[in-house]
């Protein structure tokens, strides 16, 4: 299947791991040119090299994206690269779930002013920041698609921490306003919302749950109906097909990736 992205220029964000790196293997594989961007420089080198040695076009970039100078840094140097990105993935799975392998306060009485300022900063801002760098150009292509992962928390909130589910939600609603705005310049704007994803970030998460949920096997047997985790590939081909020629017509929407794991209608 030919998804009409050969040569076109890509940024992918939080690449060196997980669903990031997913994503720009399998966009890569399609003949995107990919920058890939990440804040562990060490991690980022051994996912670019992995994928070089496939003969992929990809391209590594140092930057902590919650620093909006760092995003402008990081979009400038994928432009010199590989020209005017054309498809940008941003991403911010799992973020806040797990911190070294401990769970944040639960409850908005501990939940802090700071802790949610960095929520909206990083849950939100983030795809805004990425955006403001990369529409110019898509603007005067009439081209463009933009793809953020976020959670399952974006249409169906968690109960618990309150700050977390709110933020996301607040994702899904900016992804809705800019699709409205830039539809007309052949720039569509999508949302996926994973699941439970086989990623190293998930396997911190579950390690400091009780005994009846902390393993990937009993997660896959209690609550997704597909009886197994997702997996990077999984995250790759959904943001392939929604940075394709294929889904033109297709923007605005946050898509499920959960294997039938939300209980939501809509």
């Amino acid at each position: 299947m030919d998804l009409g992205i050969v040569g076109k220029s890509a940024v992918v964000c939080g690449a060196s791991k997980g669903m990031g790196l997913g994503v720009a293997a399998h966009l890569a594989r399609e003949g995107a040119k990919v920058s890939m961007i990440a804040r562990n420089s060490a991690e980022l080198e051994k996912a670019v090299s992995t994928l070089r040695a496939e003969g992929l076009i990809v391209h590594g970039i140092a930057a902590d994206l919650i620093q909006k100078d760092e995003v402008q840094r990081a979009i400038s140097e994928a432009r010199n690269k590989f020209g005017d990105p054309e498809i940008a993935v941003t991403m911010n799975y799992g973020h806040f779930i797990a911190r070294e392998g401990q769970h944040i306060p639960r409850g908005i009485e501990n939940t802090t002013d700071e802790e949610l300022k960095e929520a909206s900063e990083s849950l939100v801002m983030d795809i805004i920041n990425v955006v403001r760098e990369v529409l110019p150009a898509m603007k005067k292509k009439q081209w463009g698609r933009i793809v953020h992962f976020g959670s399952v928390a974006m249409k169906e909130p968690h109960r618990d921490p309150i700050y977390l589910g709110n933020m996301r939600v607040a994702a899904c609603a900016v992804i809705k306003n800019l699709s409205n705005e830039l539809g007309e310049y052949g720039i569509t704007v999508n949302g996926i919302a994973p699941g439970p994803i086989d990623t190293p970030t998930f396997h911190s998460y579950i390690e400091g749950l009780p005994e009846s949920m902390n393993t990937a096997e009993k997660w896959a047997k209690n609550l997704v109906p597909m009886n197994r985790l997702g997996t990077k590939e999984d995250a790759g081909a959904l943001a392939a097909f929604l940075a394709s020629e294929m889904a033109g017509w297709i923007t605005g929407q946050t898509v499920f990736l959960d294997g039938g794991y939300t209980r939501s209608l809509l």
